[in-house]
């Protein structure tokens, strides 16, 4: 049965619920999902109502339940979806890298260059390069240095954990990239940073 049917047949049964049904369903309209609507309406019906329409009310629960349950399933996709990633700023990053991470400060320069042209200093960056492979959080660290799902690659490490703000697993990556290839493993750093003009004077900016 649909909502106004139900409203209707509860305003014929209690004529002198008909303002507080009528005002109760004015309300529920303005509501955001159809669960609101259906606890308005059980809440103007009288015990009459809940004998007579039973089936109806226990439908309406039902859709009710429903209803709610997608509705906090999508709220917690979402929510999840965003809980790993974070777009740090310039000086947070170089204390974090410096302090947390063990960077060596004469290089801290270099990588905060190196990121802010591969990552836009975000670590949930995720791209996929021209031959179809894929780059992972704030380093870009290619898929053949990790595995999904499962520990692997060079690094030996899950890719998703690639993403993790808390930069653990990225930030030991890193390190080891650069401690085989150098710099000049990534094209932002090539690109962008190998002139030493072009390094942020962090002591200036950050007072590191």
């Amino acid at each position: 049965m649909q909502y106004c049917d139900f409203i209707t047949q509860i305003a014929y049964n209690h004529p002198k619920a008909t303002t507080t049904t009528t005002t109760t369903a004015a309300a529920a309209a303005g509501a955001t999902t159809i669960a609101a609507a259906a606890a308005a309406a059980a809440a103007a019906a009288g015990p009459r109502d809940h004998v007579q329409g039973g089936a109806q009310l226990v439908g309406s629960r039902n859709m009710r339940s429903a209803v709610l349950a997608l509705f906090y399933v999508g709220l917690w996709l979402s929510l999840g979806a965003q809980v790993l990633g974070k777009r740090y700023m310039r000086c947070e990053l170089a204390r974090k890298l410096l302090e947390q991470h063990s960077f060596e400060r004469s290089l801290l320069s270099n990588w905060i260059c190196l990121l802010e042209h591969e990552s836009d200093l975000d670590t949930a960056k995720l791209t996929t390069n021209p031959n179809g492979s894929r780059n992972y959080g704030l380093f870009q660290i290619n898929e053949r240095y990790c595995q999904e799902s499962r520990r692997g690659g060079v690094c030996n490490v899950k890719c998703e954990d690639l993403l993790d703000e808390n930069l653990r697993e990225s930030a030991a990556c890193a390190k080891r990239i650069l401690a085989s290839d150098g710099f000049r493993h990534w094209n932002g750093w090539q690109r962008f940073c190998r002139n030493s003009q072009n390094l942020p004077n962090l002591k200036l900016i950050c007072g590191i």
